[in-house]
């Protein structure tokens, strides 16, 4: 492959390929597939309470209290290893679908050759199957969190004052806590299997070498604007080069020792380029 991509960029020094971008419909589908789970949770909770509060309603604070906590480790128990697990796999075929489009785009656009049999989905299966893997560990945590910290708030309040007060606010307090986490692994997680996605494929094509590209926005942390416009080497997270390749110098404490896109939250973009002088 190496060679064919040689024949390729023959007439060019370094040929840049286009940076591929996280799939935001997979992103929105993951998130709002971590908010049903939550809503569900936060309902299933109400409507038990208010269930057992009809069933008793002379029960004392304690009595309360014990229902919630029994209720509480009950739904942990609860499996959702069918739901995490379409889940995940919706949000992992979406991200490599638009990965492996925007990749076999911009071979096409560079070369004018068309290469989308060349890229097929074996070099990022075992990438993908280790994604689904981890979203659904991910999910599960986020259920049980969840679960924890209702359970904890609910303990402060009665231990604090021997009282069960405001269980509504508190169901809905940290509810709206589980959602923004689920936000952030939504957006976090997407964007990390698009980097990771774009690495192997690029490999897997014979590429060592990619530009580290910021979003050029104030939002960019420091230590990676240390990095724009810098080649790396996808096989050593720890060297950079300012001379297009020539030299490799060791990255400064003020730079990130891993690729772009992996750090939480990170929009930056590994753009990947083939050096005629290899």
């Amino acid at each position: 492959m190496a060679s064919t991509l040689r024949e390729l960029f023959e007439r060019k020094r370094t040929g840049k390929f286009k940076p591929t971008t996280p799939s935001k419909r997979a992103e929105v589908r993951y998130r709002e597939g971590l908010f049903m789970l939550i809503r569900g949770l936060k309902q299933n909770l109400q409507n038990n309470i208010k269930a057992f509060m009809t069933r008793n309603p002379n029960a004392s604070e304690a009595q309360i209290f014990e229902y919630i906590t029994q209720l509480v480790e009950r739904t942990r128990r609860v499996d959702i290893l069918k739901f995490a697990t379409a889940t995940a796999g919706i949000m992992a075929t979406l991200v490599n679908r638009q990965n492996k489009k925007q990749i076999i785009d911009s071979l096409q656009t560079n070369s004018g050759v068309n290469i989308e049999s060349l890229l097929n989905d074996t070099p990022v299966k075992d990438k993908l199957d280790e994604y689904i893997a981890q979203n659904i560990s991910l999910i599960n945590s986020i259920k049980n969190d969840y679960l924890t910290d209702v359970e904890k708030q609910v303990r402060d309040n009665f231990l604090q004052n021997g009282r069960v007060e405001k269980l509504a606010d508190v169901l809905q307090e940290r509810y709206g806590v589980a959602k923004s986490r689920a936000r952030l692994i939504a957006r976090d997680q997407t964007n990390k299997l698009n980097a990771e996605l774009s690495q192997e494929r690029s490999q897997s094509l014979g590429l060592k070498f990619y530009i580290w590209q910021t979003s050029h926005d104030e939002r960019v942390r420091k230590t990676h604007a240390n990095m724009d416009g810098l080649m790396c080497r996808y096989d050593d997270d720890s060297v950079y080069s300012d001379d297009n390749g020539k030299t490799w110098r060791k990255r400064k404490s003020d730079m990130p020792k891993v690729k772009p896109g992996i750090e939480i939250q990170c929009r930056c973009n590994a753009v990947s380029v083939f050096k005629n002088d290899e």
